[in-house]
């Protein structure tokens, strides 16, 4: 009875662009930047007034940032 209603839920759920990008997505972005750019940490977590291990554990996706954290990531990226 159980794998009845398990195939009908199959492929039910597509995420879509809803025009905002959550926290965790412009974390996951900042992190494939940062990385692509092969970026030194200890510069990179100086800019963001924060310690090597916090942003480690950002990269990683352990901890996400605050709002002003998050704000000085994205500015890092466009500019």
């Amino acid at each position: 009875m159980n794998s009845r209603y398990k195939d009908k839920l199959v492929g039910v759920h597509a995420p879509g662009n809803y025009g905002h990008t959550s926290v965790l997505g412009q974390t996951q972005e900042f992190s494939k930047w940062f990385w692509s750019n092969h970026e030194d940490m200890d510069y990179i977590s100086a800019k963001l007034d924060i310690n090597a291990k916090k942003l480690n554990r950002i990269l990683t996706l352990e901890q996400l940032p605050d709002e002003d954290l998050l704000r000085k990531m994205v500015g890092l990226c466009n500019g």
